[in-house]
């Protein structure tokens, strides 16, 4: 928990997050060097990637081991949400 009051406490270091968010998405296949928009929600401390720049998702599956969320239209992966990011 104090991790988390600490990064809602500072500014948001995108860097740090996509390293993390690298880390945990190591061997799924995801590649965080395409185009894509990040946003931090300090609140819940949650990663949202998007690889579309205004994603209508139809389905999504989920990693609990990992605490990653996939969203999908139809087959194409259009986004990602990665839960306590700044933990680690």
């Amino acid at each position: 928990m104090a991790s988390r009051r600490a990064t809602v406490a500072r500014e948001v270091d995108y860097a740090f997050l996509k390293r993390q968010a690298a880390a945990r998405l190591r061997g799924s296949g995801v590649d965080l060097n395409r185009k894509h928009w990040m946003k931090y929600g300090a609140d819940v401390d949650m990663l949202t990637v998007r690889f579309k720049e205004k994603p209508y998702p139809t389905n999504s599956t989920s990693n609990d081991v990992k605490g990653i969320i996939y969203n999908y239209e139809g087959k194409e992966l259009v986004s990602i949400e990665i839960l306590d990011i700044s933990a680690g």
